[in-house]
């Protein structure tokens, strides 16, 4: 029996072992370019590496161009034994060299022989261990393709080197292997490729390959620290690049503020009935703006063009770039540019493509716009001449205030009559306070092209379309500024061991207003759906709303707060879960539908956005 399962503990043993490791394609920082025969300067690890020899562990490393790497501890002064080249035409010399003198540095090399036109690179931002790769190496005077290799240290004290397809050895000599250094005894080559548990008893383990012997490429090769103080020898053909474990963000959550607030008019009765003779006035806070809506005070607040204003050149459904006398404050700093599209936007910014030629007013238009915009959204024609030439976009600074006025700009109609409309967006270039003003609201709803009205503003920042919100209403203060319901998740799911995650939940909604209490819970699923898919109609009434898990497998419990927060443990252990399995998770809270939220969502659901977890060894 004890010779039956020795070998089982074994492949075991060296399946587990290989699975753990791979190949890094963030290569960190380059700390040798495009060189021949050169050695680094001392480099910090971030890790202790217990290699003995001269030291009992190490945290310094020195990386030559010639693919061999020299710990160090940085108790013990200037680094002893490291070599900008080491390589010599025959073999045995190679082996003296990996075994180093008396008070040496130990060494790590990948595939140690004459090289040319190196890259080298280390990164010490991995958790554990210190990845080095030379890039982009030839054999010197030999040619050939260029390749790529890599180290890896990790704090347990294995090292793992991969290399890639194309290296071929077309020189004498190369030696690949680790070694304490400090004149470690020979215990002779081992062949590398084939790989054998106990194949050392001390910190020194090679192979010399003559030309065109090398048969490690699209190799892994792991040098695992054994019980007996030496390494046990694992080769894996063929390897895959690393995919860690993560916690990713899936959407956003429901009927988020950020991004946009407007109201919707699906023609121009009502939009004259709800506008005309009113204003909206925006004061900017540390994310996005809170509206007041003025009723009745267009009159007072209209300063009309004097003869020193600026007239835009009239075009029908374009932009005009305008840069401003004084950099305009808004939410995360401030803007000298403005991009003013003639349909009734002026976006801070310069972003032409968000409403170029975009005369027909749509929420998803909104929510794909890259920067912030004040919306008085409809399809002008200020280039119109029938009957008579329609009034122009004008530019004045009045004060502290820039104002770009729609004065008297005619509405398309069908056909095409005077439909004039006179808007008025005034910037505090002190404060960044942005006030409409709608003196007139043209009426015609002939167009063949419709005559919706869309006011508002989008915050910078693509996002989901909120949907009309009531913005236009006698008594309203205007647009809150509400926050996504958004899941956050910490740590990474790892394996290695097992792994607890809190998922935490912030922007719950209260279950009734002014109540203080939120109800909600967290769900589990197998099947994520990253892109997810709209609820509207299903679970809520508005656009937004999206779910990004298509099954309910496991309910992490219901929970009342009294803040608008709530937090769940879930732990992956290493039992139950297997590496690279993926799971969506998302949280959905209760509120009372007689009590509709800010943008008339009246379902009693809302969702958060989804976090896409994926399980690894590391």
């Amino acid at each position: 029996m004890t010779r039956l399962l020795a070998p089982l503990s074994t492949s075991l043993l060296l399946t587990v072992a290989a699975s753990a490791q791979c190949f890094e394609t963030d290569f960190g920082t380059q700390i040798i370019t495009f060189a021949d025969d050169i050695l680094s300067t001392t480099q910090t690890m971030n890790i202790s590496f217990p290699m003995g020899g001269t030291f009992a562990t190490y945290d310094q490393v020195a990386v030559n161009s010639n693919g061999a790497a020299f710990l160090w501890n940085s108790t013990g002064g200037a680094i002893v034994g490291a070599t900008a080249t080491g390589y010599a035409g025959a073999a045995a010399t190679m082996v003296t060299n990996l075994r180093g003198a008396a008070g040496g540095s130990p060494r790590i090399a990948p595939y140690w022989r004459d090289l040319d036109e190196v890259d080298v690179f280390i990164n010490t931002s991995y958790a554990g261990k210190t990845v080095i790769t030379w890039a982009n190496c030839i054999d010197w005077n030999a040619g050939g393709a260029p390749f790529t290799m890599q180290a890896q240290l990790d704090a347990s004290g294995n090292v793992t080197f991969f290399y890639d397809t194309a290296i071929t050895q077309l020189s004498n000599s190369a030696i690949t292997g680790v070694s304490a250094g400090g004149g470690i005894a020979d215990p002779g080559v081992t062949n590398l490729s084939a790989g054998a548990v106990g194949v050392s008893t001390t910190k020194i383990v090679y192979e010399t390959f003559a030309t065109l012997n090398f048969d490690l490429a699209n190799n892994m090769v792991m040098f695992l620290a054994n019980g007996g103080g030496g390494f046990d020898v694992v080769p894996v053909v063929g390897y895959s690049n690393c995919v860690h474990a993560s916690n990713d963000v899936m959407g956003v959550g429901c009927h988020g503020q950020l991004e946009s607030f407007y109201q919707l008019f699906d023609d121009a009765v009502l939009a004259k009935a709800a506008l005309e003779g009113n204003s909206l006035q925006l004061a900017p806070t540390l994310n996005g703006y809170v509206g007041t809506w003025l009723p009745g005070t267009a009159g007072a607040l209209y300063v009309a063009p004097t003869i020193a204003a600026t007239s835009l050149a009239t075009t029908d459904d374009g932009v005009t770039a305008v840069t401003l006398p004084s950099a305009l404050p808004i939410p995360g700093g401030s803007s000298t540019n403005l991009t003013v599209a003639h349909n009734g936007i002026v976006q801070v910014g310069t972003t032409i493509a968000d409403w170029d030629t975009l005369f027909d007013p749509e929420g998803v238009d909104v929510a794909a716009a890259v920067d912030l915009a004040f919306l008085s959204w409809t399809d002008f024609r200020d280039n119109n001449t029938v009957p008579v030439a329609s009034g122009v976009i004008k530019t004045e600074l009045v004060g502290n205030s820039f104002n770009i006025t729609w004065e008297n700009v005619d509405h398309w109609a069908t056909p095409q009559v005077t439909a004039p409309s006179t808007v008025q967006f005034q910037l505090d270039l002190t404060t960044g306070v942005v006030t409409m003003v709608w003196l007139l609201v043209d009426n015609n709803t002939t167009s063949t092209f419709g005559s919706e009205w869309m006011v508002g503003w989008t915050n910078a920042g693509a996002g989901t379309d909120p949907g009309s919100a009531l913005i236009s209403a006698p008594g309203t203060t205007g647009t809150p500024e509400v926050f996504p319901m958004t899941l956050t998740a910490s740590p990474i799911p790892v394996i290695n061991p097992s792994t607890t995650v809190t998922y935490t939940v912030s922007n719950l909604p209260e279950f009734i207003p002014t109540s203080g209490v939120y109800i909600s819970t967290t769900f589990l699923s197998v099947a994520p759906f990253p892109s997810g898919f709209p609820l509207t109609g299903i679970l809520a009434n508005v656009a937004g709303c999206n779910a990004y898990i298509f099954s309910l497998d496991l309910d992490l419990g219901a929970q009342v707060t009294f803040a608008p927060t709530a937090s769940w443990n879930f732990t992956y252990d290493n039992v139950n879960f297997l590496a690279g399995q993926s799971f969506g998770v998302q949280t959905v809270s209760l509120f009372d539908p007689s009590f509709p939220l800010f943008n008339g969502e009246n379902g009693g659901f809302q969702f958060s956005n989804g976090i896409l977890s994926t399980v690894q060894l590391q």
